[in-house]
C-alpha cells in the first residue's frame, strides 16, 4: 500500500523520537542537558522568525505531505468521508545549522513551532471542512511538533485533525468504490518568498500510524496541488486523493454451515431410525 522510501523511514524516525523521547521544546534524557541546552540558545540567539530563510535570496522551497491516520467511514447520503489525519512540512533554514561534533553529538532538536519562521502561518483552513472529533472515535496517539536537524532540515508535523471531504462513487454495486478528496486547506504565501511542492507521488500519503479500517480498504492514494495568483501572492491549493473500496465479508460460513447442519440432521436421523 505504501512504499517505504528514505525520506519515510526518517519521518517515522522523527515521529517515534518525538513520541517516547522529546516532547516539542524539552530535553531528551538521551542527550546531555548542558549541551542541548546550549546548542538551543546558540541557535535562537540571534534569530528572528518574522523573515524567511534567505531573505533576499532564492524563494523557500518546501514540501508538504499528508500522515494518514484513520478513516471514521463514509456517510453514504451524502457521499463524505470522514478522516483523521496530520500535515508534514518539510524545508530548510540554514540559520538553523550546526556542526554535530562540536555540540557533542547533538543530532537533532525539536522546538516550539513558534519559536522559528514557520510555513504553516500561510495556511488558510478552509470552513466547513474541518470537525470536532466524531463521537465514540478515539483520537490517534501521535505527537504534533517541530523537529530541528543538524543540517537545517525542518520537520513540522501539525496537530492531528479530523475532516469531512467529499467522495465519488464509482459503481452502484454493494461493496462500491469511492473517489474522496482530502483538501484542507488554501496555502497563501507572497509569490516570489515560497515555493510549495509535494514530494514525490509516492511519498505523499504516509501509512506509518495507519489504523487499518475493517470496513474500507485503501486502493490508490494521489496527490495533487493546484496554483493560482493574486498579486502579489500565489495561492496552493493542495489535494490528496484516496481510493477506497469497501471489504465484503466471506459469506463462506454461511454456505458451510447449512450444509454442517443438514450432514448432522441427516446421521440423527439415521441413528434414531437404527435405534
Amino acid at each position: 500500500m505504501a512504499l517505504y522510501s528514505a525520506s519515510v523511514v526518517q519521518l517515522f524516525a522523527i515521529c517515534f523520537i518525538m513520541k517516547h523521547d522529546t516532547v516539542a521544546g524539552q530535553i531528551s534524557p538521551n542527550d546531555d542537558a548542558d549541551n542541548y541546552i546550549s546548542l538551543k540558545n546558540q541557535l535562537l540567539k540571534n534569530y528572528d522568525r518574522r523573515l524567511r530563510p534567505d531573505i533576499g535570496g532564492p524563494a523557500v522551497e518546501a514540501t508538504v505531505s499528508l500522515n494518514l491516520l484513520q478513516i471514521v467511514g463514509i456517510n453514504a447520503n451524502n457521499n463524505t468521508l470522514i478522516a483523521e489525519h496530520q500535515r508534514v512540512y518539510e524545508w530548510v533554514d540554514n540559520r538553523l545549522v550546526w556542526d554535530d561534533n562540536d555540540a557533542n553529538a547533538v543530532g537533532n532538536i525539536t522546538l516550539s513551532p513558534e519559536s522559528v519562521w514557520n510555513i504553516a502561518t500561510y495556511e488558510q483552513l478552509l470552513e466547513g471542512m474541518h470537525i470536532k472529533v466524531p463521537v465514540n472515535v478515539t483520537p490517534t496517539d501521535i505527537h504534533s511538533g517541530m523537529v530541528i536537524m543538524e543540517n537545517g532540515k525542518i520537520i513540522l508535523l501539525t496537530e492531528p485533525t479530523f475532516t469531512k471531504t467529499p467522495c465519488t462513487k464509482k459503481n452502484s454495486t454493494t461493496n462500491g468504490v469511492y473517489i474522496c478528496s482530502i483538501t484542507y486547506a488554501n496555502n497563501r504565501y507572497p509569490r516570489d518568498s515560497l515555493k510549495l511542492w509535494l514530494p514525490d507521488k509516492k511519498d505523499a500519503v504516509n501509512f506509518e500510524y495507519y489504523s487499518t479500517n475493517d470496513i474500507w480498504d485503501v486502493m490508490t492514494t494521489n496527490a495533487t496541488t493546484k496554483l493560482s495568483s493574486s498579486s502579489p501572492f500565489r495561492i496552493s491549493k493542495v489535494r490528496f486523493s484516496l481510493t477506497l473500496q469497501e471489504v465484503v465479508e466471506s459469506r463462506a460460513s454461511c454456505t458451510v454451515m447449512p450444509q454442517y447442519w443438514s450432514v448432522l440432521l441427516m446421521v440423527a436421523i439415521g441413528y434414531i431410525i437404527l435405534a
